[in-house]
C-alpha cells in the first residue's frame, strides 16, 4: 500500500459465502439509496495522481443474491445462488492486459422447500478486456428459467410465460465500437418445457386462461448469429427439431380468434406502459431443416351452439431449407390424424421467410367423422348431421405478386342429416334437395370449389369465396337443378329439364334426352321427378287437327277398300279419290289436355321401361298455354 503514490497492490481477495440482498420498491427506488446520504463530491487535487489497484485473483465461492422488484411482483423473490468467481489479473483503471474469468452460479425463484426449486445452471469461461469494452469465452446456460422474466412481459400482449427453460452452449464474443456493438455467437440452443397461457387484465388482476402453446424440446444446431454495427442481425440455424409440442386455437362467444386478439388489448391504466423500442433493421434469418415429431392442436368455437371441437395429433414432418430475402421455396412435408382416426398429410413448398409470401402446397384429409360438425350444420343449413365422413384435397398457389390460384375438392360420404333445426342464421335454400341431387348412388358428393384472387386486396377472403360458392350451389338447386347435375353439358340446361316432342304428337322427340335422365335418377336414388305435360294451341291445335283429318281420311279409305272387296263386280263405281284431305276438325281444350297427359305419361312409362321404379315418378295435372312450346316439364324433389 503506497498512499503517497496512490497504489495499493494486492494478491487474491477471497470471499466465502457472501450474501447481496438487493430490492426495489413499488415507487421504483432501490432500497440501498436510502441508507446512506449522498456523499459530496471530492475535488482532488491538481497534482495528486489518480489511484491505481491491482489484484492478482479474485475468488468467490457458495456467492447468493437475492433480488425482490416490488415494480413487478412483490411475492416474487429471485434467487441467484451457488456463485463461484475466478478472476485474474485484475487493475483500475483498466489495462491492455486480458482478465481470465471462470463464473458460474444457479438461478431460480426463490421457495419455501428446497424440493419445489426448479433452477437453471450457467457457466462462463473466457476473457474480459476492461479498457476497451470486450470480451469472448464459453457460455454454457442449462435449464435457465425464462418464466422469472414474466412479470416484466408487456400486458398488452395478453399472455402469460408460465414456464420455459433456456440452454445454450457455444462460443460467444462481444466488444464495444463506439456507441454501437460487434458480436458473434457459435453452438447449440434449446428452448424446453415451454408453457405460454392467454391471459388478460381485470380490475388490476390478472386472469390467467388455457394454454396457448407449449412443446417438450426445441432444439436448434449449429446456430450462428453476428451484430455487425448499421447492419441488420444475421442469423443461421442449420438444424432444428420440435418435438411434442401443442397449439390451442380458440374462437369465444363473439367470434374473436384468440390468436388474432394477441397484442390488441391495451394496459390498464394503472401499469406504466414501456417506451416503444427504437426500430432497426429486421434480421436476416436462415434455416437449414427444421423437424416437427408428436404435435397436438386443439380447435374450439364457441360461437356456436352447441361448440364445435376438432383435435389434431401425430403431426410430424419437416421444412428444409429457406432464407429471408431469398425466393427460393422450402419443401414441406406434414402428417397427422384428425379426431384420432382420419388421415392428414401436407406436401408442398413455400417460403415462410419470405416477403412476399410464395407458396405451391397441397392438403389431403381423409375419412373425418361430419357428425362433430353438427353445429355448424344445424347454425347455417338448419339440419343437424347424424352422420357421414368428409375428404378434402385443396392445391394453394399464390406468386410472388400475391395472386392466389386454389382448388378445394371436398368429398362428402354418407352425408345424412337430421332433423330441422331452428335457427336464425340457417340459410332458406333448399338444403336437403341439394344434397340429394348432389349424392351419387353410391351416396357420395364431390364438389371442386375453385378460388382465385390476390391475397394484397384487403377484402379478400378464401373462406368466404368458399362459403360463396357453396351458397350458389344451394340456389343452384332452386333454380337450375339440371344444369347442377350436368353442368351444361349435353345441350343445356333446357334440353335436360324438358322432353322435346313434335306438335300434336305424345312420342318424345329424343329418347337419348330420356337416357341421360334414367342414369342421373338411377344414380341418385334420394330423388323424385315430376312430370309435367304441356300442350301449346298455337303449335299443337293445327298439328292435332291435321294428324286428325289424316286418321279420317286413312280410315275412309280403309273402309272403301273393304267395300271394294265385297262389290267386285261393281268395279265401275268411283273410289275415293287416294289422299283426299278431309275437312279438319275443331281441336278442343279437352282434347290439348288430353294430349299434354299422354306427353307426361309417354316420359313417365319411358322410364319405367329403363329401369326407374315408378314410385319415385309422379304425373301432374296437364297445362295448355299459347307459345308454351309442345314439351314435358322436369322437376327433381326429394323423396
Amino acid at each position: 500500500l503506497d498512499l503517497g503514490a496512490r497504489r495499493i497492490q494486492a494478491g487474491e481477495l477471497s470471499l466465502q459465502q457472501p450474501l447481496l440482498q438487493a430490492a426495489r420498491a413499488a415507487d421504483g427506488r432501490w432500497r440501498h439509496e436510502t441508507l446512506f446520504p449522498p456523499a459530496p463530491a471530492a475535488v482532488p487535487a491538481a497534482d495528486a495522481p489518480a489511484w491505481h489497484v491491482t489484484a492478482q485473483a479474485l475468488s468467490i465461492e457458495q456467492g447468493a443474491l437475492r433480488f425482490q422488484d416490488a415494480q413487478a411482483a412483490a411475492d416474487t423473490v429471485v434467487r441467484v445462488g451457488q456463485i463461484r468467481l475466478k478472476a485474474q489479473h485484475l487493475a483500475w483503471p483498466p489495462t491492455a492486459e486480458p482478465i481470465a474469468v471462470n463464473l458460474s452460479l444457479s438461478l431460480g425463484r426463490e421457495r419455501s422447500t428446497p424440493v419445489q426449486r426448479e433452477d437453471g445452471s450457467l457457466q462462463w469461461q473466457g476473457e474480459v478486456l476492461a479498457m476497451a469494452p470486450s470480451l469472448r469465452g464459453k457460455l454454457r446456460v442449462e435449464q435457465l428459467p425464462l418464466q422469472l422474466l414474466d412479470p416484466y412481459l408487456d400486458r398488452a400482449w395478453g399472455l402469460q410465460l408460465r414456464r420455459a427453460e433456456l440452454g445454450l452452449q457455444g462460443e460467444f464474443s462481444a466488444a464495444r465500437e463506439g456507441e454501437a456493438w460487434r458480436a458473434t455467437w457459435n453452438g447449440d440452443a434449446s428452448l424446453g418445457r415451454l408453457r405460454l397461457n392467454q391471459a388478460s387484465w381485470q380490475d388490476g388482476q390478472r386472469q390467467v386462461g388455457g394454454e396457448l402453446l407449449g412443446w417438450q424440446s426445441l432444439a436448434l444446431g449449429g446456430v450462428a448469429a453476428r451484430l455487425l454495427p448499421g447492419k441488420p442481425p444475421e442469423i443461421t440455424v442449420a438444424k432444428a427439431a420440435l418435438d411434442d409440442y401443442y397449439m390451442r386455437l380458440n374462437v369465444d362467444e363473439q367470434g374473436r380468434f384468440n390468436i388474432r386478439e394477441l397484442g390488441t388489448r391495451a394496459a390498464p391504466a394503472a401499469a406504466s406502459a414501456p417506451a416503444p423500442a427504437a426500430s432497426g433493421p429486421a434480421a436476416l434469418l436462415t434455416v437449414g431443416q427444421i423437424q416437427f415429431s408428436k404435435g397436438e392442436i386443439d380447435f374450439s368455437d364457441h360461437f356456436v351452439k352447441p361448440n364445435y371441437s376438432a383435435h389434431l395429433t401425430e403431426l410430424q414432418g419437416s421444412l428444409g431449407a429457406f432464407a429471408t430475402g431469398k425466393p427460393a421455396m422450402a419443401p414441406l412435408s406434414l402428417r397427422g390424424k384428425v379426431q384420432g382416426t382420419g388421415d392428414l398429410s401436407v406436401e408442398g413448398q413455400l417460403n415462410p421467410a419470405g416477403a412476399p409470401l410464395t407458396m405451391d402446397v397441397t392438403a389431403k384429409a381423409s375419412d373425418i367423422e361430419l357428425s362433430p360438425l353438427s353445429p355448424y350444420a344445424a347454425k347455417y343449413a338448419g339440419y343437424a348431421i347424424e352422420r357421414g365422413k368428409l375428404s378434402t384435397e385443396v392445391h394453394y398457389k399464390i406468386d410472388p405478386g400475391g395472386q392466389l390460384e386454389a382448388s378445394n375438392r371436398i368429398t362428402l360420404n354418407q352425408l345424412t342429416f337430421g332433423d330441422k333445426v331452428e335457427s336464425p342464421d340457417a340459410t332458406t335454400l333448399p338444403v336437403l334437395l341439394a344434397v340429394a341431387l348432389l349424392k351419387d348412388s353410391d351416396g357420395v358428393i364431390d364438389l371442386d370449389l375453385p378460388v382465385s384472387g390476390s391475397i394484397n386486396d384487403p377484402d379478400f377472403s378464401i373462406g368466404g369465396i368458399v362459403l360463396k360458392l357453396i351458397g350458389n350451389l344451394l340456389a343452384k338447386a332452386v333454380t337450375a337443378p339440371f344444369s347442377l347435375l350436368f353442368g351444361g353439358s349435353g345441350g343445356g340446361e333446357g334440353d335436360a329439364s324438358q322432353a322435346a316432342f313434335a306438335p300434336g304428337s305424345a312420342a318424345p322427340g329424343a329418347p337419348e334426352q330420356l337416357d341421360k335422365v334414367a342414369k342421373m335418377l338411377a344414380d341418385r336414388p334420394g330423388l323424385a321427378l315430376t312430370i309435367t305435360g304441356w300442350a301449346d294451341a298455337q303449335a299443337d291445335g293445327p298439328a292435332l287437327a291435321q294428324l286428325q283429318a289424316k286418321a279420317g281420311t286413312e280410315a275412309e279409305q280403309r273402309r272403301e277398300a273393304r267395300r271394294q272387296q265385297q262389290q267386285q263386280q261393281q268395279r265401275a263405281a268411283s273410289p275415293a279419290k287416294k289422299g283426299e284431305a278431309a275437312t279438319a276438325p275443331a281441336v278442343s281444350d279437352e282434347q290439348l289436355r288430353q294430349l299434354a297427359d299422354q306427353r307426361a305419361a309417354a316420359v313417365r312409362d319411358a322410364l319405367i321401361a329403363k329401369g326407374i321404379a315408378n314410385s319415385r315418378l309422379f304425373v301432374s295435372s296437364p297445362r295448355v298455354a299459347d307459345g308454351a312450346q309442345p314439351h314435358a316439364e322436369l322437376s327433381l324433389s326429394t323423396r
